[in-house]
């Protein structure tokens, strides 16, 4: 008989929907047949897009950057105004070593790096998508240090900005948590979740060294079962013999007697 059940964990399961996708000119990611915006800036990034049953969250990297309530609808378009009002504040800027404006707070650090990337024969754009990736996860300041650092020594590109940030001053993409400006949404906590319980569910069992893939079986019966089915009997000892290989017979071919392929030939006559 089995014994009581285990009681049920507390800790509850991720059901949310996981979707990786970029996003497009118009500051929008599609997750289930809508479309959502995000900050104009982040254009051209790649982005992880997280939906539970009553918002969708947009992360990139591990900084949330965009939350917004799920639609359940299809083919709706969700905007939040924040969104808009930075598009429009971004202008066309003809000048392709000009910083875009979520770069502006490098300063003249930024502009001088700008300046000496456009004459190379890399993309700008391509870069600049990569800097604003750098600045969201380690913050301006170290960026910008990080940059001047990378011009000192001759070199322009994200690459050997992003080696100075996490290689040689070893720091950790840590950014703030958005803030969404109601009281009872930003006041959420939620704990992280105690994955021994997992442990304890499906831990598995110890073999016996009886079974064993590599004990020996025998067709005699063991010690213990011997003594407890006939006590009044001494146990004998089990004993393993080998049967011994049968001898090839030789076989008649056109009236001569020929032995089997055993690895030997007649010699000459």
């Amino acid at each position: 008989m089995h014994g009581p059940a285990s009681p049920v964990a507390d800790t509850p399961f991720d059901t949310d929907d996981l979707f990786g996708t970029g996003v497009t000119k118009s500051f929008r990611i599609s997750f289930d047949r809508n479309r959502y915006s995000v900050p104009p800036r982040l254009v051209s990034q790649s982005v992880v897009v997280r939906g539970s049953d009553d918002f969708v969250r947009v992360f990139l990297a591990t900084k949330e950057v965009a939350v917004h309530p799920r639609s359940w609808g299809i083919g709706e378009d969700i905007e939040h105004p924040t969104h808009r009002l930075a598009a429009l504040a971004t202008k066309q800027r003809p000048d392709t070593s000009a910083l875009p404006t979520a770069l502006e707070v490098l300063g003249e650090t930024g502009r001088t790096y700008a300046r000496l990337f456009a004459a190379s024969s890399r993309s700008v754009q391509r870069e600049m998508v990569r800097i604003v990736f750098l600045v969201e996860l380690f913050g301006a300041s170290a960026t910008k240090s990080a940059i001047d650092e990378v011009m000192k020594t001759g070199h322009v590109g994200a690459e050997y900005v992003e080696y100075v940030l996490r290689h040689k001053r070893r720091l950790v993409p840590a950014p703030a948590p958005l803030r969404l400006g109601q009281p009872d949404l930003d006041g959420l906590s939620l704990g992280e979740p105690d994955l021994s319980t997992y442990d304890r569910l499906f831990a598995t069992p110890r073999s016996s060294p009886s079974a064993s893939p590599n004990a020996q079986s025998s067709s005699c019966s063991t010690e213990r079962d011997f003594a407890i089915r006939r006590p009044d009997t001494a146990p004998t000892r089990c004993t393993t013999t080998r049967a011994k290989p049968r001898a090839s017979a030789p076989h008649a071919t056109n009236g001569v007697i020929r032995p089997r392929a055993t690895g030997w030939a007649p010699g000459p006559r």
